[in-house]
């Protein structure tokens, strides 16, 4: 939670709605202030920390709350990865010289910010599996652990990794194919299903026009198109009323303070 003000109601109405118990916050994130006040408004979910050191999206980022240098890209924000990635080629921390104090010190960023603003911490886990970065920082975890008296399990078994039994680019695909995953499920297994709720807001679906559909359903809501936009509105308006005053004998009936006056009353009673 925190990501983006869609995942955050999303998050909210699956736990209202009964489809999940606990929700974890990634502190550095941009909309974490709206995570905790949704999380304020609905004390009974249980909340974790979600230790981060990486901001893997690429149209949206989080820097790290302390100055670590280590553990900034050129631009300031967490590195996209962990582990090296042939998509994101020499942009993971362990390709970098990364150091343990950075580390400490961004964990006990985050963990007492979260612990300052949601008091019902049950938890933390990592991010990305990034408490795996080394031996040094698994124990760097569970020391952290013990020290602020928060149960963590930084040592996860990704063997029980689960997805998607199918295509899972729409709404559609994604429930077809959710239910076909669980069909395959053994009992007496655990398993993890990893995915990011959100809502579908916005978005373009064609080169002219917007479409935005009502929030958790795919009734369409309404389309704009960008044809009756008006441009950016400019950053003043100038103009000289000399050639009006002279040749056609105008003269204001009314000067800049009473214009302002009626103004403001206007909008205080619009």
């Amino acid at each position: 939670m925190g990501y983006t003000h869609s995942g955050n109601e999303a998050l909210i109405k699956c736990y209202q709605q009964g489809i999940e118990k606990s929700i974890e916050v990634l502190v550095p994130s941009p909309w974490f202030p709206e995570a905790v006040k949704l999380l304020k408004q609905n004390p009974g979910i249980d909340v974790g920390i979600h230790l981060d050191l990486t901001s893997e999206w690429e149209n949206i980022k989080w820097r790290p709350l302390t100055d670590c240098p280590s553990l900034k890209d050129s631009a300031g924000y967490f590195f996209p990865m962990v582990y090296p990635n042939k998509n994101y080629p020499g942009r993971a921390i362990t390709e970098h010289h990364w150091k343990i104090e950075d580390v400490e010190k961004e964990f006990r960023a985050q963990i007492e910010l979260a612990l300052k603003n949601i008091p019902n911490i049950s938890h933390f886990s990592a991010h990305m599996g990034c408490t795996n970065l080394s031996p040094e920082v698994r124990a760097l975890a569970i020391r952290l652990a013990k020290e602020y008296k928060i149960p963590a399990d930084p040592e996860w078994d990704y063997k029980g990794f689960i997805g998607y039994d199918g295509p899972h680019k729409t709404s559609g695909e994604k429930i077809e194919s959710f239910i076909r995953m669980l069909d395959k499920l053994e009992p007496g297994k655990t398993y993890i299903f990893l995915d990011h709720p959100g809502f579908e807001i916005l978005r373009p679906c064609s080169p002219n026009r917007w479409l935005a559909r009502f929030r958790g359903t795919s009734q369409l809501a309404v389309v704009v198109d960008p044809t009756f936009i008006r441009p950016v509105d400019p950053p003043a308006i100038t103009a000289d009323s000399s050639r009006a005053r002279t040749e056609l004998g105008w003269q204001p009936k009314a000067g800049l303070d009473p214009f302002l006056h009626e103004m403001l009353e206007a909008g205080a009673h619009g």
